[in-house]
């Protein structure tokens, strides 16, 4: 009986430190900024950006078309700044047009820290019709 009250003691413990956020010790998560939630999007260009984190040396940039990132579009790792820009021409771009994508931050700063909130966005632009002749 002692064995399982410290085993359901250890376990509230491991519940609590995980719920306080205590597991992992990195940054904050910064605040998504552009492109707001349900946006539409369309042009050559695309500039995500973030708020600032204390002390963060680089973030990470994660594009998905689904909202639990089980497969990415883009994953960038190395972002030095708060904004990252991403090509959308429809000859070069990793995403597709007319499809609705998430996108999360994390900041490194000695460790990284958790993700941002999740917000998706509609990439409007679409590939030319081929010409026939």
């Amino acid at each position: 009986m002692l064995y399982l009250r410290k085993i359901s003691l250890l376990c509230l413990l491991i519940a609590l430190v995980a719920a306080l956020g205590c597991i992992g010790g990195g940054p904050p998560s910064p605040d998504l900024l552009f492109p707001e939630d349900a946006d539409t999007v369309s042009g050559d260009e695309l500039e995500f950006s973030w708020t600032e984190v204390t002390e963060a040396t680089h973030y990470r940039l994660e594009v998905s078309r689904d909202e639990y990132f089980s497969t990415v579009a883009v994953d960038v790792d190395s972002a030095a700044g708060t904004s990252y820009l991403l090509d959308l021409n429809y000859q070069t771009s990793p995403l597709d047009g007319k499809a609705t994508y998430y996108w999360r931050v994390a900041a490194y700063a000695e460790g990284w820290g958790g993700w941002s909130q999740t917000r998706s966005f509609y990439n409007a632009n679409q590939r030319p019709l081929a010409i026939l002749r």
